[in-house]
């Protein structure tokens, strides 16, 4: 994108690439990330602001454009204080300041920006280079659910029922799941409640009840969650729920290493698979499907993908 020559189609791309940012499904240049919140910043000085910004990324001089955004920040914009707390914790061009981004957001979040409330609940919840604060944590993913954020509702409900989860804990879990499930794709929070379902660890709140288990896990499945397949292959491999059925199991098993991407990594870190105290319960060849799928997923590619193919077709 040529910086120097905006034009009214660059304004509607602006919008689109915000939306983007919003929902995290994509990483922009640092240029088109900066343009996109300068755009949607209102008032006459803000709009000088924007054209000296746009000038200053056209000439690409991004401290000068930080500059720019940290003085609108300064000046009380939830949007440019919601963008410092971003860049100083994704941008290759500064360095991460964890510490710093918690009081951007924090500025925003006290304004009701969502995402500044959402990304603050984060940072909060570990992980993030700023210490664990759990009851802040939740305090603000739920403000931020509590204004429709889907991603606040998912990650509320999960970090609900860390720990030792009170009854309440889990009955309000449930009903952040069930929210999120009506507002994001992917498939993540049907798929969280139809693993809770399968195991029972949560009774007598969330009841084993492999009826429901397969209900949720199915939703995730059609949404295109790898672990809503794997989990529907659990079933089939136990005959909870349905028939124990081998060529069923394969099936799934399949369409989830199809579908298996990194943002699961973390199902094969430790490098033990759930499966293992079900292994009883089957023949040998069901748990011979299963160990070349664990190895597909390990791998990620296409060939190990293949292996799990003639299995299809084995009776």
């Amino acid at each position: 994108m040529n910086l120097n020559s905006l034009t009214a189609e660059s304004l509607g791309l602006s919008e689109r690439i915000e939306s983007m940012i919003m929902n995290k499904h994509a990483k922009l240049q640092k240029a088109l990330f900066l343009l996109s919140f300068l755009f949607c910043l209102s008032g006459k000085a803000a709009g000088q602001s924007i054209e000296d910004a746009t000038l200053a990324l056209g000439r690409g001089d991004f401290d000068a454009a930080l500059e720019i955004v940290r003085t609108l920040a300064d000046q009380g914009s939830d949007r440019a204080q919601y963008l410092m707390g971003y860049l100083l914790t994704q941008d290759e061009n500064l360095a991460d300041d964890p510490s710093q981004a918690a009081e951007w957001f924090l500025k925003a979040a006290n304004q009701g920006h969502v995402r500044a409330q959402y990304d603050l609940g984060m940072l909060y919840s570990g992980g993030g280079g700023i210490k664990k604060d759990m009851p802040r944590a939740i305090e603000w993913l739920r403000r931020a659910a509590e204004q429709g954020d889907g991603y606040a509702s998912n990650n509320l409900a999960r970090l609900l029922l860390e720990g030792t989860p009170t009854n309440s804990d889990i009955t309000e879990a449930m009903g952040f799941f069930k929210r999120a499930a009506a507002q994001l794709d992917g498939g993540h929070p049907e798929t969280s409640l139809g693993w809770h379902y399968f195991t029972g660890k949560f009774a007598p709140m969330i009841p084993q009840d492999y009826k429901e288990s397969l209900r949720w896990n199915r939703a995730g499945a059609l949404k295109g969650h790898a672990n809503a397949h794997s989990n529907i292959a659990l079933h089939y491999f136990t005959g909870f729920g349905v028939e124990q059925n081998y060529s069923e199991m394969v099936r799934y098993l399949v369409r989830s290493a199809d579908s298996f991407d990194s943002s699961l990594s973390w199902v094969t870190e430790n490098n033990q698979d759930e499966w293992e105290e079900f292994r009883h319960l089957a023949p040998e060849k069901f748990w011979r499907a299963r160990e070349v799928y664990w190895e597909s997923i390990k791998s990620a590619n296409d060939v190990s993908l293949d292996a799990l193919l003639p299995f299809l077709d084995s009776q």
